[in-house]
């Protein structure tokens, strides 16, 4: 796990406590900080629980989050008693490394103050959210420009490189399922619409994040079988096949198969 030094490049403890800042967090991707325009120099002896702190109030939502779940979360082997002393100090040196009014603590509760932070996982969630209704909507022209914002946003999976928790898995796992969802029904919506360029760019987005999954391939084999381009279809089932080979020793499915034979057929 990344850990980072305490301050901006040319800052002062004096002005981190007294200055209201200004954040922007990277969760998607990478983790990394941005304070008042300065992204946070790294180094690797700093200790690293003020940002897991950050980490993991983020991947809670970030508003009202129970301090006994932030605690379960970071110190899971601590008797109660001690793990809420450590979340108290680790909460006081995150507030000197973000500003001592970044983060909220009310009614059993810390919240990050929106007006002051901007997350990139919760500004692409707004985007996934605003895809959603364009699709409801049949806007294929706002689906189209709202597709290429949100994957463009969508850096890599949530806390890339961190260690796998539960807590983390989960928020990976949720984001990145809806965008592949909403990839999988866009491009649908534009095939039927006969837009293909840019059917085929959310089945190639969707291979590119999840090369694992069969589904998009199959799209792309479809739509290049329709068009005749027969082999198209045969280099994206090598593609796929070598893929699954390699990185999980199995072989595509029937359904995959199924499409193969018909360019074979014809």
């Amino acid at each position: 796990m990344n850990t980072v030094s305490y301050l901006p490049q040319g800052a002062s403890s004096l002005t981190r406590a007294s200055t209201p800042t200004m954040i922007k967090i990277y969760a998607l991707g990478p983790f990394s900080l941005v304070v008042d325009g300065q992204p946070l120099t790294f180094a690797r002896k700093a200790k690293s629980k003020p940002l897991e702190l950050l980490k993991a109030l983020i991947a809670h939502g970030g508003q009202h989050v129970r301090q006994d779940t932030l605690a379960e979360a970071l110190w899971p082997d601590s008797e109660a008693d001690l793990a809420a002393y450590s979340l108290t100090s680790t909460l006081h040196r995150l507030r000197m490394l973000i500003g001592a009014s970044t983060i909220q603590r009310q009614a059993g509760c810390l919240s990050l103050d929106s007006s002051r932070c901007w997350v990139d996982a919760w500004s692409f969630e707004r985007k996934l959210a605003a895809l959603e209704r364009a699709h409801r909507a049949q806007d294929l022209d706002a689906m189209a420009g709202l597709t290429a914002s949100s994957v463009l946003q969508y850096r890599g999976p949530f806390l890339a490189g961190d260690a796998d928790d539960a807590w983390i898995l989960c928020t990976r796992e949720r984001l990145q399922s809806r965008l592949l969802n909403l990839l999988d029904s866009i491009g649908t919506a534009h095939a039927l619409a006969r837009r293909y360029e840019q059917a085929f760019a959310c089945f190639k987005k969707a291979v590119e994040i999840d090369p694992f999954a069969e589904g998009p391939y199959r799209r792309l084999m479809q739509m290049n079988l329709e068009q005749g381009r027969h082999a198209d279809v045969l280099l994206t089932y090598q593609h796929c096949r070598n893929v699954l080979a390699a990185g999980l020793g199995c072989a595509p499915s029937v359904e995959t198969e199924a499409l193969l034979r018909k360019v074979r057929a014809g």
